[in-house]
């Protein structure tokens, strides 16, 4: 199933290190600090685990959010909102 997963980290440390942790889990980023990625029901509990060590302030907050393909098909992207380099990869993510 395919997730967004949206973050607010106040320590540019934590936020580098989600945000490079999620490209490891072949999330694509939406925006700076929104990614879209495909798991497995199997792969969420351990996903959310691993999310859950980069909050340290309590201020901090992920939020993961299932997206079934026919609401993301309806998506709107407004202006340059991906990592240009993930265009095609965003293309076949969505179709495939």
């Amino acid at each position: 199933m395919k997730y967004i997963i949206a973050y607010d980290i106040s320590k540019s440390k934590y936020r580098k290190e989600l945000s490079d942790y999620l490209l490891s889990e072949r999330f694509i980023r939406i925006q700076k600090s929104v990614f879209l990625g495909n798991i497995s029901s199997n792969e969420v509990d351990r996903i959310m685990k691993n999310c859950n060590e980069f909050v340290e302030d309590k201020k901090d907050s992920i939020f993961i959010c299932p997206i079934c393909i026919e609401d993301l098909e309806k998506s709107f992207f407004i202006g340059i909102t991906f990592d240009m380099e993930d265009l095609d990869r965003f293309k076949n993510f969505i179709f495939y």
